[in-house]
């Protein structure tokens, strides 16, 4: 088995520069990608929102109306007692 030598180990000046060249263009390419994920994570909750949403969007619930956040309304109620996170969730779909 023949020694390995640093110089054979080391990369030469024009592999260093597409390195350098290369990463500039992942670290492009990854911010993309981010932004990516999170437009398709966001229409696919809003694709979902029937499913997402624990009430329909006019549901009323009038004994609980102006009441606080609860385990059972985790955004509270609005004056008509209809659950904001419902409305929130519906409301994505929309924009």
């Amino acid at each position: 088995m023949a020694e390995k030598t640093g110089k054979e180990n080391s990369p030469d000046e024009k592999t260093l520069q597409i390195d350098r060249a290369g990463n500039q263009d992942v670290e492009r390419e990854a911010a993309g990608h981010g932004g990516h994920r999170y437009h398709f994570n966001f229409s696919a909750g809003c694709c979902f929102c029937p499913l997402l949403a624990p009430y329909g969007m006019n549901a009323i619930h009038a004994k609980h109306a102006l009441e606080g956040p609860s385990a059972q309304f985790w955004l509270a109620r609005d004056n008509l007692g209809r659950d904001l996170l419902s409305r929130i969730i519906y409301g994505a779909r929309i924009s």
